[in-house]
């Protein structure tokens, strides 16, 4: 098959494309999905594609896992799953597997790029515009879209003196990229190769497939259903997540003053202040379960993270609330600052991008100053490639990171202020261990990298957070 021929590239990031639209279905993760692929040397298949950590699809360093066996994907010309066509691209950051959004002598495409854990909203990040020599950086179009994109459209004049008019305008960039490419395969027929219909990308002068190959239907029926079923699992979270909890703040907890900072005041006085008003200044453990860090793509070809499902909750490190609590009171020379209970605070009902969510109403309680400490005790896992032989491979990576906010105004009030953020209060790799067997029970891997630390992991997280707090109360609470 030839290489599909483009004339100029443009990548625009997740706001320009469409704020609701989602790169990643959590659903069908680890799920066998309909798929199709194209070979380079033009075969088109239908296999069922496991739906794999978005890291993985982007990556020409991991195979493509189907109902045929793993396919090398230097081998395929494009691939198609959950609804989107994936081509390799030079990227301006880059060499990926991309989502093809267009085809034609202006392609669109978007890169994708998963947060730490893989199963949550995705990032979308731009590229370039790219017509010969001439790149316009995602970063840029914004601003130079009317005089960029005009160059580069300049070959059809009665497109190019549209641009920057009502339909034409940045936000409606796929308008002129559709015109453009129309325009361009009536005048140059045949000189760009397409993908064939069943990727359900927009092929210039033709209308996108309704139903492009056997399953599809069946598939996009299945992919509702999924939506519906995540949504429900995405209820059933936030009600275990805020468990035993009610909007409404008890009389012990209600606001005694609305909060109204004073400009310039020190941190000592912030103290004074609100103590002085009836209300209170907090410390909130927020400890998460032990689970095995999702994969990261380290390009090390002896060492390859892997994916171990399920968490374990260690209860006993719920003691480093009361130890950091103590530490900061002894560090600014205090007593009033105090541990929260989570379970005593209301929440509030929220939308975020059209989404109803819950987040916790500090702004009703008398906690006026919250430092939330978050204790995230992540393992490692990997295989490792040695002598010959394939190792099993762990470690803890203990993230301790705090952000200090401020609640204002009264008990309808949604403004705050960050006061401080420390990204590594404490943070420690413990040594790894290696060994033959897998393990996949995720607390037999953490058990045993305790053992690596050679002290208790309270003290050794009390060692590693010394520091961090010194610096917070001299440095950053003054």
């Amino acid at each position: 098959m030839k290489k599909l021929i483009v004339s100029a590239v443009i990548c625009f990031s997740f706001q320009l494309t469409n704020a609701q639209q989602s790169y990643f279905n959590t659903g069908n993760f680890q799920k066998d999905v309909p798929g199709l692929v194209l070979t380079k040397s033009g075969e088109l298949r239908e296999v069922s594609i496991t739906y794999d950590h978005p890291d993985f699809i982007k990556s020409s360093s991991y195979t493509l896992k189907t109902s045929q066996g793993e396919i090398d994907k230097s081998t395929l010309e494009a691939f198609y799953i959950d609804g989107k066509a994936w081509v390799f691209r030079q990227t301006a950051i880059g060499p990926f597997w991309v989502v093809l959004e267009r085809q034609g002598s202006i392609e669109v495409y978007t890169t994708v790029q998963s947060d730490s854990k893989g199963k949550q909203p995705l990032v979308i990040t731009g590229g370039a515009v790219e017509k010969g020599s001439n790149r316009i950086l995602q970063s840029e179009m914004m601003f130079t879209y009317k005089k960029r994109f005009t160059e580069m459209v300049k070959d059809h004049q009665e497109l190019a003196a549209k641009i920057g008019t009502k339909g034409y305008g940045a936000l409606q960039y796929l308008n002129a990229v559709d015109e453009y490419n129309d325009w361009y395969e009536n005048s140059h027929p045949g000189t760009i190769k397409y993908l064939p219909a069943n990727f359900v990308v927009r092929i210039p002068g033709k209308s996108v497939a309704s139903k492009s190959f056997t399953g599809l239907a069946d598939m996009k029926e299945q992919l509702k259903t999924d939506k519906e079923a995540l949504n429900a699992e995405r209820a059933k979270k936030l009600d275990d997540l805020f468990a035993n909890r009610t909007s409404t703040v008890s009389t012990e907890l209600a606001s005694a003053k609305d909060n109204v900072p004073v400009k310039k005041e020190t941190f000592a006085a912030k103290l004074a202040r609100i103590k002085a008003d009836g209300n209170k200044v907090g410390i909130y453990l927020n400890l998460q379960p032990v689970h095995v860090r999702k994969p990261v793509n380290t390009n090390i070809s002896f060492s390859q993270d892997i994916v171990i499902e399920g968490e374990y909750r260690d209860e006993s490190l719920n003691t480093a609330g009361a130890e950091f609590l103590q530490e900061l009171n002894q560090a600014l020379g205090s007593t009033d600052i105090e541990l929260i209970d989570i379970t005593k605070i209301p929440y509030r009902e929220v939308k975020v991008l059209g989404t109803q969510t819950r987040i916790d109403d500090w702004w009703a309680t008398k906690y006026k100053v919250v430092f939330n400490c978050t204790v995230d005790p992540q393992l490692i896992a990997s295989h490792e490639s040695l002598d010959g032989k394939t190792k099993f491979k762990a470690s803890l990576n203990l993230v301790n990171s705090l952000i200090v906010t401020e609640y204002i105004g009264g008990s309808s009030s949604t403004k705050q202020d960050i006061i401080t953020q420390v990204l590594n209060l404490g943070s420690f790799l413990s040594p790894s261990f290696t060994q033959e067997e897998d393990m996949t029970d995720v607390k037999a891997i953490y058990d045993k990298t305790l053992e690596k630390l050679a002290v208790p992991i309270l003290s050794k997280m009390r060692e590693e957070r010394a520091d961090g707090v010194k610096k917070l109360v001299e440095k950053r609470l003054n």
